[in-house]
């Protein structure tokens, strides 16, 4: 426990270790029965804490190339060998302290055929957006009253997955990928479809101030002054079904976040943001905003 890094052969004299293989080699001992127990103390400490808890969603990959493992699937560009693990990590909103892992999926990538049907892919039980719902599904319904959001970038953005963490009564702070149908209020009270991207951007502006803005290889790390506007929005059902989920359109919020003036030779940071907790007040935005920010935590 002290020295967790490093090998078993390493740590354990030749008896126990020859017991612990024979232990984890039982086909009783598998990812989830191990994961079981720190699920339940994580969600513990959630139901103790009494603010705001965001469960963090996001997929990563483990390589094993080097190793002889046959049971592998396609990872990076393809050329690699391993599986995808997706995580669902709980955080201590307040004090941005992480309080474990409310579910871990794991799933080896396959080979999807060019001439596949969207009803093929869609009832495949390996298709690579369930990973979403089913991370959403790990965490279950929350108590009664209990503020918990779940918090995801773009692989998020589905409406099977939005769906579902609808029916389990849980929030959700999702980063916009798709120019979805919307149907919103016009200016003269009356409902009519408009695309969310274009909508969310001609909506007026809230307030201004500064985000951290993190550094990587597309991106200077910087104080980015940007401003944020909110409104409500009837996100529509796809006319292609590539998901699991209802044929009823879901109420939700779009926060838009837009760079007022990005560095020379920098794309201006631009978030779509969408949520089922209510967001009609500047104070509400910008507390959305600075759930979102927490994201990078699971990185």
């Amino acid at each position: 426990m002290r020295h967790p890094g490093g090998t078993l052969p390493a740590k354990l004299p030749k008896a126990e270790l020859g017991a612990f293989y024979d232990f984890a080699n039982n086909v009783k001992v598998d990812h989830d029965n191990v994961l079981a127990c720190h699920r339940q103390h994580t969600r513990a400490l959630m139901q103790q804490c009494p603010g705001t808890v965001l469960i963090i969603h996001d997929t990563t990959e483990g390589d094993y190339s080097g190793l002889a493992i046959g049971d592998l699937g396609p990872i990076g560009n393809g050329y690699c060998r391993g599986m995808l693990i997706h995580n669902v990590l709980a955080i201590d909103y307040q004090n941005r302290q992480a309080l474990g892992l409310m579910g871990q999926v794991l799933q080896i990538r396959r080979k999807v055929g060019k001439k596949e049907s969207v009803k093929t892919s869609r009832e495949h039980p390996q298709r690579e957006s369930r990973l979403w719902p089913k991370g959403v599904e790990a965490v279950g319904r929350p108590p009664e009253g209990a503020v918990w959001v779940n918090v995801m970038d773009r692989g998020g953005d589905t409406f099977e997955s939005l769906d579902r963490q609808q029916r389990l009564g849980q929030f959700y702070l999702v980063r916009s990928r798709t120019n979805r149908n919307v149907r919103v209020q016009d200016a003269a009270g009356r409902t009519v479809r408009r695309k969310l991207h274009a909508w969310a951007r001609k909506l007026p502006t809230l307030a201004e101030r500064t985000v951290c803005v993190q550094g990587n290889h597309h991106q200077l790390a910087r104080e980015a002054g940007v401003r944020v506007a909110a409104g409500p929005v009837e996100l529509q059902v796809p006319h292609v079904k590539y998901g699991d989920h209802g044929r009823e359109p879901l109420t939700a919020w779009v926060i838009h976040v837009r760079e007022l003036e990005p560095p020379a030779g920098q794309e201006a940071l631009e978030w779509i943001l969408l949520t089922n907790h209510p967001t009609t007040t500047r104070a509400q935005a910008w507390e959305r905003v600075d759930w979102y920010q927490c994201r990078p935590m699971i990185e």
